[in-house]
């Protein structure tokens, strides 16, 4: 009996590894490279609109994008909020198709992200299109993301969300294969920061 318990120890301690391979994604990865930002990372604070937002456009790679924006604000309401430092990435966000607003003029930065919002976000970036993919919401974006491997049948739809909660499903987003495709977006981050440090050598 010891024995088949060790066994299975070992299974378990093994499993991230036969699951996702060598070279996945792991939190202190996110947090490294600053995908989830370079403050302190304060896991159960709940996460706000404009915040979420600049996670969304870090992981699509477009963070340079967000801090040469030369565009209009997307939203009235974003460039007054904490100083305005959010509103490329909002605005960003809003053109590249993640994130909409509370109405066509207001995307109130200070909100909160309910977990169904938060799994439609990262199903966007993974190249799941509202319309196609998903049309019903939230049954269709539910079922989706269940499919996938990216929900949690236990967390419920409109609970706003913790720092800690998108974290952890973002190491899921990065490690789950794009729509259509065999390669995650975690390879194609990774791909792309390799070749931005080589060219600095």
């Amino acid at each position: 009996m010891k024995k088949l318990l060790f066994i299975i120890l070992i299974i378990v301690l093994l499993l991230p590894y036969a699951v996702f391979g060598e070279g996945a994604a792991t939190v202190d990865w996110v947090v490294e490279k600053g995908y989830f930002g370079v403050g302190g990372l304060n896991l159960d604070t709940k996460i706000n609109r404009a915040s979420f937002a600049t996670v969304t456009v870090r992981l699509m790679g477009l963070e340079s994008e967000a801090l040469n924006y030369r565009g209009r604000p997307a939203f009235k309401d974003i460039e007054d909020f904490q100083g305005g430092w959010a509103s490329a990435y909002i605005s960003v966000a809003k053109e590249n198709g993640l994130m909409s607003g509370k109405t066509l003029d207001k995307f109130d930065p200070e909100g909160n992200i309910t977990y169904m919002e938060m799994l439609a976000v990262f199903m966007r970036i993974l190249g799941y299109e509202d319309g196609v993919d998903f049309v019903r919401y939230p049954e269709d974006y539910y079922k989706k993301a269940l499919e996938i491997g990216l929900g949690d049948m236990y967390v419920p739809l409109d609970e706003e969300v913790n720092r800690g909660t998108v974290l952890d499903t973002m190491v899921k987003a990065l490690n789950t294969p794009l729509k259509g495709q065999d390669h995650t977006l975690f390879h194609i981050l990774n791909s792309k920061l390799d070749k931005e440090n080589s060219s600095k050598s």
